[in-house]
């Protein structure tokens, strides 16, 4: 099976990365994430590798919200104090698989923004 990153472009101060992971066996298994991140930060391929990176961590983990705000305000109400439930479906909340540091995406996204002296949203 392939695993790759495909590609990742910048346009108008958007970065856009991406990740295949392709089929285990005949139309079984095709995967793919795609991130957008925006950024004054001027370092690009930092950026390009992150936006990849959060591909691959969307890929893998499949989260169903982005941030804890982005919940339903029902689900926001019953789940939102379910640190399991968050660490599962809430991407800023989930390990980064990237890293063996125990951080979260959240965490990482703070300390590249520091690292790349930039707001990345």
């Amino acid at each position: 099976a392939f695993v790759g990153i495909v590609r990742c472009v910048q346009e108008t101060g958007i970065i856009v990365g991406s990740y295949i992971h392709s089929e285990i066996e005949p139309n079984i298994g095709t995967k793919a994430g795609i991130v957008f991140l925006e950024s004054e930060a001027t370092n690009l391929s930092g950026l390009k590798k992150l936006a990849n990176s959060f591909a691959l961590q969307v890929t893998a983990m499949r989260p169903l919200y982005v941030d804890k705000e982005s919940m339903p305000q029902e689900l926001q109400k019953t789940k939102g104090k379910d640190k399991s439930f968050l660490e599962d479906m809430v991407l800023m909340d989930q390990e980064y698989i990237e890293s063996d540091e125990k951080k979260t995406v959240r965490e990482i996204l703070v300390q590249k923004q520091y690292e790349f002296k930039g707001k990345i949203t």
